[in-house]
Protein backbone atom coordinates (compact mmCIF):
# COMPACT_ATOMS: atom_id res chain seq x y z
CA UNK A 1 0.00 0.00 0.00
CA UNK A 2 1.59 3.41 -1.12
CA UNK A 3 1.56 6.30 1.61
CA UNK A 4 1.39 9.72 -0.64
CA UNK A 5 4.07 11.85 -0.02
CA UNK A 6 1.54 14.59 2.04
CA UNK A 7 1.15 11.76 4.79
CA UNK A 8 4.63 11.03 4.58
CA UNK A 9 5.69 14.49 5.14
CA UNK A 10 3.45 15.32 8.11
CA UNK A 11 4.69 12.03 9.65
CA UNK A 12 7.93 13.26 9.14
CA UNK A 13 7.21 16.46 10.86
CA UNK A 14 5.02 15.00 13.84
CA UNK A 15 8.25 12.89 14.62
CA UNK A 16 10.49 16.00 14.76
CA UNK A 17 8.39 17.45 16.80
CA UNK A 18 7.90 14.82 19.40
CA UNK A 19 11.67 14.76 19.55
CA UNK A 20 11.79 18.59 20.11
CA UNK A 21 13.35 20.00 23.10
CA UNK A 22 11.96 24.21 24.06
CA UNK A 23 13.71 26.90 22.79
CA UNK A 24 12.83 30.47 22.12
CA UNK A 25 11.08 31.50 18.66
CA UNK A 26 13.43 34.06 16.96
CA UNK A 27 12.54 36.96 14.53
CA UNK A 28 13.32 36.41 11.04
CA UNK A 29 12.37 37.65 7.60
CA UNK A 30 12.92 35.07 4.35
CA UNK A 31 12.89 35.33 1.00
CA UNK A 32 12.13 32.30 -1.01
CA UNK A 33 11.62 31.71 -4.78
CA UNK A 34 8.44 29.76 -5.30
CA UNK A 35 6.68 27.26 -7.74
CA UNK A 36 2.83 26.73 -7.00
CA UNK A 37 0.61 24.69 -8.74
CA UNK A 38 -3.15 25.56 -8.15
CA UNK A 39 -5.26 22.42 -9.85
CA UNK A 40 -4.01 23.06 -13.50
CA UNK A 41 -1.19 21.90 -16.11
CA UNK A 42 0.96 25.39 -15.33
CA UNK A 43 3.04 26.21 -12.31
CA UNK A 44 3.47 29.94 -11.47
CA UNK A 45 7.07 31.48 -10.53
CA UNK A 46 7.29 33.91 -8.30
CA UNK A 47 8.68 34.61 -4.91
CA UNK A 48 7.26 34.82 -1.05
CA UNK A 49 8.47 37.51 1.71
CA UNK A 50 7.57 36.44 5.35
CA UNK A 51 8.41 37.76 8.26
CA UNK A 52 8.37 36.06 11.60
CA UNK A 53 8.14 37.34 15.51
CA UNK A 54 8.06 35.13 18.40
CA UNK A 55 5.77 35.51 20.77
CA UNK A 56 6.56 32.47 22.75
CA UNK A 57 8.86 29.76 23.22
CA UNK A 58 8.63 27.83 19.86
CA UNK A 59 5.85 29.79 18.60
CA UNK A 60 6.37 33.13 16.11
CA UNK A 61 3.55 35.16 14.40
CA UNK A 62 4.04 35.38 10.53
CA UNK A 63 2.90 37.55 7.81
CA UNK A 64 3.14 36.29 4.30
CA UNK A 65 3.33 37.60 1.10
CA UNK A 66 3.46 36.10 -2.28
CA UNK A 67 3.53 36.52 -5.88
CA UNK A 68 3.44 34.08 -8.69
CA UNK A 69 3.91 34.91 -12.53
CA UNK A 70 1.53 32.44 -14.80
CA UNK A 71 1.35 32.61 -18.91
CA UNK A 72 -1.38 35.78 -18.72
CA UNK A 73 -2.25 35.77 -14.88
CA UNK A 74 -1.27 36.52 -11.42
CA UNK A 75 -1.84 35.16 -8.25
CA UNK A 76 -1.04 37.19 -5.57
CA UNK A 77 -0.96 36.12 -1.44
CA UNK A 78 -1.77 38.33 1.66
CA UNK A 79 -1.62 35.78 4.34
CA UNK A 80 -0.67 35.47 8.20
CA UNK A 81 -0.77 32.95 11.07
CA UNK A 82 1.29 30.89 13.69
CA UNK A 83 4.80 28.95 13.41
CA UNK A 84 5.88 26.14 15.39
CA UNK A 85 9.59 26.04 15.30
CA UNK A 86 11.07 22.59 17.89
CA UNK A 87 14.35 22.59 18.86
CA UNK A 88 15.70 19.57 17.92
CA UNK A 89 19.82 18.32 18.39
CA UNK A 90 20.13 18.19 14.84
CA UNK A 91 21.88 20.30 12.28
CA UNK A 92 18.90 21.39 10.67
CA UNK A 93 15.88 23.38 12.00
CA UNK A 94 12.40 22.44 11.38
CA UNK A 95 9.23 24.12 10.88
CA UNK A 96 5.57 24.17 10.20
CA UNK A 97 3.01 26.51 10.32
CA UNK A 98 -0.85 27.36 9.48
CA UNK A 99 -2.10 30.58 7.63
CA UNK A 100 -5.00 32.16 6.58
CA UNK A 101 -5.63 35.39 4.71
CA UNK A 102 -6.94 37.02 1.16
CA UNK A 103 -5.59 35.35 -2.55
CA UNK A 104 -6.04 37.51 -5.66
CA UNK A 105 -6.24 36.22 -8.81
CA UNK A 106 -5.61 39.00 -12.18
CA UNK A 107 -5.74 37.49 -15.65
CA UNK A 108 -4.17 40.20 -17.85
CA UNK A 109 -6.09 43.34 -17.72
CA UNK A 110 -9.38 41.64 -17.63
CA UNK A 111 -10.26 40.57 -14.34
CA UNK A 112 -9.37 39.96 -11.02
CA UNK A 113 -11.29 38.28 -8.37
CA UNK A 114 -10.22 37.95 -4.55
CA UNK A 115 -10.93 34.70 -2.71
CA UNK A 116 -10.29 33.12 0.70
CA UNK A 117 -6.58 31.32 1.16
CA UNK A 118 -6.10 28.73 4.01
CA UNK A 119 -1.94 27.45 4.00
CA UNK A 120 -0.49 24.69 5.84
CA UNK A 121 2.73 23.52 5.54
CA UNK A 122 6.18 23.52 7.15
CA UNK A 123 10.21 22.89 5.88
CA UNK A 124 13.81 23.01 7.02
CA UNK A 125 16.45 25.96 7.29
CA UNK A 126 19.29 24.66 7.60
CA UNK A 127 21.99 27.62 9.31
CA UNK A 128 24.73 28.66 7.38
CA UNK A 129 25.81 31.18 9.83
CA UNK A 130 24.09 33.36 13.00
CA UNK A 131 22.46 35.86 10.22
CA UNK A 132 21.81 33.79 7.65
CA UNK A 133 20.14 30.02 6.85
CA UNK A 134 19.18 28.52 4.09
CA UNK A 135 15.30 27.05 3.48
CA UNK A 136 13.34 24.54 1.87
CA UNK A 137 9.55 24.93 1.98
CA UNK A 138 6.46 23.10 0.76
CA UNK A 139 2.54 24.41 1.38
CA UNK A 140 -0.66 22.83 0.87
CA UNK A 141 -3.12 25.75 0.14
CA UNK A 142 -6.84 25.86 -0.48
CA UNK A 143 -8.46 28.67 -2.39
CA UNK A 144 -12.25 29.67 -2.08
CA UNK A 145 -13.54 31.93 -4.59
CA UNK A 146 -17.56 33.07 -4.69
CA UNK A 147 -18.09 29.17 -2.99
CA UNK A 148 -15.25 27.03 -5.74
CA UNK A 149 -12.46 25.36 -4.24
CA UNK A 150 -9.00 24.73 -5.60
CA UNK A 151 -6.25 23.10 -4.15
CA UNK A 152 -2.66 24.68 -4.30
CA UNK A 153 0.62 23.39 -4.30
CA UNK A 154 3.54 25.41 -3.28
CA UNK A 155 7.04 24.83 -3.09
CA UNK A 156 10.31 27.16 -2.11
CA UNK A 157 13.56 27.48 -1.64
CA UNK A 158 15.48 30.64 -0.17
CA UNK A 159 17.19 32.22 3.10
CA UNK A 160 16.11 33.71 5.99
CA UNK A 161 18.08 36.50 7.90
CA UNK A 162 17.12 36.07 11.89
CA UNK A 163 17.43 38.69 14.01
Amino acid sequence: MRISFLKQMFAALALTTAMAVPAAAQNSLGVNLTFLNEEGDDTGVGFQVDLAGGIAPNFAIVGDFGLNDFDGATITSYLAGVRYIPTIEAPVNPFVQVLLGLERYSIDDFDSENGFAFQIGGGIEVPVSDRLNVRAQYDYRRTSYDGDGFNGNRFGVGVVFPF
